[in-house]
């Protein structure tokens, strides 16, 4: 199976044993993963074989509310992603897990374009870098857009795209 889209987001995550109170298992979620063939995006996960009994908690980022009304809160993560515990062996733990998440990130392609394409966008960024408009901005942010095929709904959701 190969992963597509240059979108496609690798996380490392927890989840709870069933076997043990205080045990969680970490794993790999990719999302979303197109196979070839398939047009409709897929869930990849994959398990890391590691285990941890020490993970922190963020109490200010709810995961999901219980049904008797108590919460599930998300794992606490340091400024590069990498989920926080308490024990240095399971922080070895999370920090392999991230590892192995980097290297299937690196497995996405990243999106090609043909020469033509990227001398016309050598040429607006040129364009641009001498006399500066919003309108060239604009047709910068346009050709990006068609690039990868985003949908008037996607173009609302990121918005303008500041260029200075």
């Amino acid at each position: 199976m190969r992963k597509a889209l240059s979108n496609t987001k690798v996380t490392v995550k927890l989840r709870k044993s069933v076997h043990h109170d205080n045990e969680w298992y970490l794993f790999i979620e990719s999302y979303p993963v197109y196979k070839k063939g398939d047009n409709k995006p897929s869930r990849v996960v994959e398990s890391v074989n590691r285990t941890i009994s020490t993970p922190q908690w963020d109490m200010s980022s709810i995961a999901r509310v219980l049904p008797d009304g108590s919460f599930n809160y998300k794992p606490k993560r340091d400024i590069n992603g990498i989920i926080q515990c308490k024990s240095r062996i399971d922080q070895e733990a999370c920090i392999y897990a991230d590892n192995v998440r980097k290297l299937r990130q690196h497995e996405i392609p990243v999106k090609k374009i043909s020469d033509s394409v990227n001398d016309t966008f050598r040429c607006k960024i040129n364009k641009i870098q001498s006399n500066y408009t919003k309108e060239q901005t604009l047709e910068i942010e346009m050709l990006l857009f068609d690039l990868y095929n985003l949908t008037d709904k996607e173009h609302k959701v990121i918005g303008f795209i500041a260029i200075t």
